[in-house]
């Protein structure tokens, strides 16, 4: 080296290190979280949980996140019936490393409110964490995934009759009542489109009652469980069986706990398949086409998922709250 010549750090000149770091730290802040640190953030939120609901709820937010990104298995598992387990099983395997009474009860409530193999999973590496000086669960642990199927209505239009909403409603041992709606849009060869959140079918009577339509065409009609069981697990075996449905954006966040309801019920009545496709099916099939050309179009944006917060699957009286290449053969039967 030549007599006052200064030397250069072998990592660059201070200013393109200094851009280098600066391009680094925002690669490493947009680039999506790995499985360890989302699996702290599932133990957390598990015990914050409040109530059965609440854990269904939660549950049913996590299938959904998975739900939402079910095409992103590489191409040789993109053919798996169940890729909640392709992408859920690192992350509860994560979770069952962590360890704790925590862990145990992330992982029991997926097993409850999942009954596909990332649900079986879950609960067999549940099953492996040791227990404490005993069982530090709550105490309404227990009813999750168990509620009592209380009433089922159907909500319609007389005149057009594009689309109704199928309730189901459901009571836990504690007394807390919900109840499920699913938006079947028949336009779309009875499709599920969206899913709400309500208080109970009586008090979406009340609402109807208090804001009625205009034309006074809306009617609430009250029919057996066992048919609108049937009838929401055909419409959404339909959105599973459609690449990319027109969806509403928080439609995969109560999937599951809409399915949850489902295989409750009792007597269940599955739908005719030839009562799934009605006299308009032939301009629902081109208008499922069209929409299908238009959502596969590869400029379009794909839908982010929002974080969930402990207590942000709250529902008001009456809200819609709420998207498939995988059918629900996967489903284990609860029956």
């Amino acid at each position: 080296m030549s007599k006052g010549k200064r030397s250069r750090r072998p990592s660059g000149h201070p200013a393109k290190v200094a851009v280098r770091r600066e391009r680094d730290a925002a690669r490493r802040a947009g680039a999506p979280p790995g499985p360890d640190s989302v699996a702290r953030w599932i133990v957390r939120a598990a015990q914050e949980l409040t109530s059965p609901l609440d854990a269904e709820l939660w549950a049913s937010h996590v299938l959904g996140v998975l739900w939402d990104q079910r095409y992103r298995p590489p191409l040789e598992e993109a053919a798996s019936p169940d890729y909640s387990l392709i992408l859920g099983e690192p992350l509860i395997e994560a979770a069952a490393k962590l360890g704790g009474e925590g862990a145990r009860t992330a992982l029991s409530i997926i097993s409850a409110v999942d009954d596909g193999e990332l649900g079986m999973r879950a609960g067999e590496l549940a099953k492996q964490l040791e227990l404490g000086s005993g069982d530090g669960r709550p105490s309404w642990f227990g009813e999750v995934g168990d509620a009592k199927i209380t009433g089922a209505a159907v909500m319609r239009e007389d005149v057009f009759d594009d689309a109704c909403t199928v309730f189901l409603e459901a009571r836990h041992a504690s007394g807390e009542t919900h109840a499920v709606g699913v938006l079947i849009d028949n336009n779309l060869g009875v499709l599920a489109k969206a899913i709400l959140l309500a208080d109970s079918i009586d008090r979406v009577a009340e609402v109807m009652r208090k804001h009625p339509r205009r034309d006074g065409k809306l009617t609430l009609e009250r029919i057996t469980p066992g048919v609108a069981a049937g009838r929401i697990d055909a419409a959404i075996a339909l959105t599973e069986m459609t690449l990319e449905p027109p969806v509403a954006d928080d439609y995969a966040r109560l999937r599951g706990l809409a399915l949850l309801r489902v295989d409750e019920a009792s007597h269940f009545e599955p739908v005719p398949e030839r009562t799934r496709w009605s006299t308009r099916s032939s301009v629902r099939l081109r208008t499922t086409r069209r929409l299908t050309r238009q959502v596969c179009s590869p400029s379009r944006p794909r839908r982010s998922t929002s974080g969930w917060r402990p207590g942000s699957c709250r529902r008001s009286p009456f809200r819609i709250t709420s998207g498939s290449a995988s059918p629900l053969a996967s489903r284990r039967p609860r029956h």
